[in-house]
């Protein structure tokens, strides 16, 4: 019996390198580590995803018809955030850091292949629009025929909308980011 156990302890712990990660799912064993096509490395957690890069976790839950309020609320609640995602071209400027937002991070790594979004879902931020505290940044995803893939734009929406395709997915992030 003890031999069993420390079989089954060794497999809930080794790590499952998959060369692709169009081919993870929500139902990848912990420990599974992909690397997206832009070549980037993500690490399956206990509900969520973790860019290895950044130290960004992903979780898989969603809240969908909710609006940035209710997200800022609910990730608030389950001991997490909502990303960051004002535009590439405001880093460093109107108040925000002088560096990417977390969905832009998440986009140039290849986030969709993990995470196999679909067009039209807009994914609330926590990035304040700085002309209006009633509207904040959203990061929407779009179908371009033309190249058969989707693509990420980040947009203003009132953060009063709740519409069927407003989501809210939330983070976590890792303090320091070691490397051997």
């Amino acid at each position: 019996m003890k031999k069993i156990l420390l079989a089954l302890s060794l497999i809930s712990t080794t790590a499952f390198a998959v060369e692709n990660c169009s081919y993870v799912n929500s139902a990848s064993p912990t420990g599974t580590i992909c690397v997206t096509s832009k070549g980037f490395e993500f690490s399956r957690v206990d509900g969520g995803w973790k860019d290895i890069s950044s130290g960004t976790t992903w979780y898989d839950e969603t809240r969908v018809a909710i609006n940035q309020y209710d997200s800022q609320k609910y990730c608030a609640g389950e001991n997490k955030a909502l990303p960051s995602g004002y535009p590439e071209n405001k880093n460093g400027v109107d108040g925000f850091p002088n560096k990417d937002s977390d969905y832009v991070t998440a986009e140039k790594h290849g986030f969709q292949e993990v995470f196999k979004v679909v067009s039209i879902q807009l994914y609330w931020s926590s990035s304040i629009h700085p002309d209006d505290p009633n509207f904040v940044y959203g990061f929407i995803y779009n179908y371009d025929e033309l190249t058969v893939r989707n693509y990420g734009v980040i947009y203003h929406y009132s953060r009063n909308e709740h519409d069927s395709y407003n989501y809210a997915r939330c983070v976590s992030y890792q303090t320091s980011i070691l490397k051997p």
